[in-house]
């Protein structure tokens, strides 16, 4: 689910402040915005992305005091440019910025890279340390531009329009000191740009009924963004709110494209896009125009990727959260010792090392981890590495193999399990598959409640072996898991979002009202990923009643990020930091459909 979204992009990425409109955009927001096309924490750009670096500024406190960048007169340059690399290895924006800025006052000159990162480090000042920064500024040096353009698109975004244009009229005279003492002038069609964009906001009147709603309607991902329309469609019925959709096509630049549009129209916020490369696109475009966005596309950082100061919210979670649930719940159901098995990929190595983080931050053990080639048809050598069923190393293994030969030895031999829990983030049919070659090793699987501890003796030569319990992905919650696993998956325990997606009833009253309104507006029945997106709507309409005052949008702003909804298709959720939170679902398989389990 999550990982089909992730997925959902054209080539490139932004993922600072956005594309400037019209002329500029193939100016300073293309050389320094487009740069920073990789998975991961959005950060500044030529560098690669670090966390907690938001859309204008992280409001953590990082560098406690700008201050610190104090440096006595008769401090040598090299001195200070010592000093200055020494700021930016340690993540010291506010203190690298200032440092930069006493080197150009005295003529100094940086290398290219230096000057890249104290571009770079302006984007990472937290914004409150902002206006302290500036104070220690020779305003006719450079990053002195880069602040006081950050100062006024994050006064922008807090509705203090007269502020805002004091700091865009300050990063103007920056550029042209800067441009006076010879330095180069990236600035200076990239603020002129703002000020056209924010001029022409300011005249379109804002409708607190309209919200605009980015997704692929055409191209490759058409057919999941008319999925993700129907379930939106089917969360605003009756509610008087009117949408407009704007097709993105999956691509960045017509993402981009859409929220210009949207906020000309006066769209109080935008719901969308899609795809990890485009939302960042579309959200920095729309923290520029000061037009709230809620992201439907996951995040692959730990802070998920939003920044509500500034209008950026994700209501779709982040891509590993899932396995953090995963864990919490094992740890949660008393299971201490743990392990992962995953498929050699990008996406479950993400899986797997947040399933261990979180675990171990609870308290639990991580006893085995391993990997197996999720594109290959031969599992057998990766299961036989994962249980330590290698002759020359396991010496238990090596004799009982000379007692009883190869053949019937490795049939009757049990491993040692040191883990009592094991999850395997996967699909269905994969993981099916994994499952079954765990009984084939001997692996006992807890298919009951209750296992038979004399049978278990008898069955394993005299030994009581450790019964483990399997956890499965939202993956494995699909109708043709107990067709490819049979017994091996019976009992597994499954963490998921929806309720539905199984194939069997709809336990959820919630999730039966949606899948019964959905299936009649579309004649098919939903999945997980409609489920979410009719929740980020029931989210936005949640937002929308608490919306009052004369600036429509910074009042949403301020009641989405505090919005709940108690009776959504995938249960409740709220907002946390601007990024949608729920519990998550737990199903136990019991002959071969999904139940809910207690935890």
């Amino acid at each position: 689910m999550v990982v089909a979204l992730a997925d959902v992009d054209s080539a490139g990425d932004s993922c600072c402040h956005g594309a400037a409109p019209a002329g500029a955009r193939r100016s300073y927001m293309h050389l320094r915005v487009l740069t920073c096309a990789a998975i991961g924490i959005v950060a500044a750009c030529g560098q690669a992305p670090r966390a907690g670096s938001p859309w204008l500024g992280d409001t953590h406190a990082r560098d406690q005091a700008a201050g610190a960048a104090e440096a006595e007169p008769e401090v040598s340059s090299q001195a200070l440019v010592s000093a200055l690399d020494e700021g930016l290895d340690e993540g010291r924006p506010a203190r690298a910025a200032v440092l930069a800025n006493r080197l150009w006052a005295r003529g100094a000159t940086l290398t290219p890279a230096q000057r890249a990162a104290v571009v770079t480090a302006v984007d990472d000042i937290p914004a409150a340390e902002l206006e302290a920064v500036w104070g220690e500024l020779d305003p006719t040096r450079a990053p002195a531009a880069e602040v006081a353009l950050r100062l006024a698109l994050w006064h922008a975004h807090l509705g203090a329009d007269e502020a805002a244009a004091a700091w865009l009229a300050r990063a103007r005279e920056a550029v042209d000191a800067g441009a006076a003492a010879g330095e180069p002038a990236p600035l200076a069609e990239r603020a002129e740009a703002l000020a056209a964009a924010w001029q022409e906001a300011a005249q379109a009147p804002v409708d607190p009924a309209l919200v605009a709603v980015l997704l692929p309607l055409s191209g490759r991902y058409e057919r999941l963004g008319r999925e993700l329309a129907a379930a939106i469609e089917v969360a605003a019925a009756g509610a008087g709110v009117r949408w407009l959709v704007v097709d993105t096509g999956g691509d960045e630049g017509r993402a981009i494209a859409a929220v210009e549009q949207a906020a000309a129209a006066g769209a109080v916020a935008a719901l969308g896009p899609v795809g990890a490369r485009t939302a960042r696109a579309a959200a920095a475009r729309a923290a520029e125009l000061g037009l709230p966005i809620a992201l439907l596309a996951p995040a692959d950082w730990a802070d998920g990727g939003a920044d509500p100061g500034a209008g950026v919210f994700r209501l779709w979670a982040p891509t590993a959260w899932e396995a953090g649930a995963a864990a919490a719940l094992a740890v949660a159901l008393g299971h201490t010792r743990l392990a992962v098995l995953s498929p050699r990929d990008e996406v479950g190595r993400r899986m797997a090392s947040t399933f261990a983080e979180v675990a171990r931050a609870r308290g639990a053990e991580i006893v085995r981890a391993g990997e197996y080639d999720p594109t290959g048809t031969e599992l057998e050598p990766a299961l036989e590495a994962f249980l330590g069923l290698d002759p020359a190393t396991n010496p238990r293994l090596r004799r009982h193999l000379q007692r009883h030969g190869r053949r019937e030895g490795r049939k009757s031999f049990t491993p040692e399990v040191p883990f009592e829990l094991l999850y395997i983030p996967d699909e269905h049919e994969r993981a099916a598959l994994v499952a079954s070659f765990l009984p084939y090793f001997n692996v006992e699987l807890r298919t009951r409640e209750f296992m038979d501890a004399v049978l278990l003796r008898r069955k394993h030569r005299g030994r009581v072996p450790q019964v483990v319990q399997l956890l499965g992905s939202s993956g494995w919650h699909h109708a043709g898991l107990s067709a490819h696993g049979g017994p091996a998956v019976e009992g597994a325990l499954v963490v998921d979002v929806f309720a539905g997606d199984g194939g069997g009833d709809y336990l959820d009253p919630a999730a039966l009202a949606f899948a019964e309104r959905f299936e009649a507006h579309t004649g098919r029945a939903p999945g997980r990923m409609a489920a979410q997106a009719h929740d980020a709507a029931a989210l936005i309409l949640a937002a929308l009643a608490e919306t009052r005052g004369p600036a429509p949008r910074a009042a949403f702003t301020r009641a989405l990020a505090r919005a709940r909804v108690l009776d959504g298709a995938c249960g409740a959720a709220w907002i946390e930091h601007g990024v949608v939170t729920r519990a998550p679902m737990l199903f136990r398989v019991e002959a071969g459909a999904f139940v809910p389990a207690e935890y």
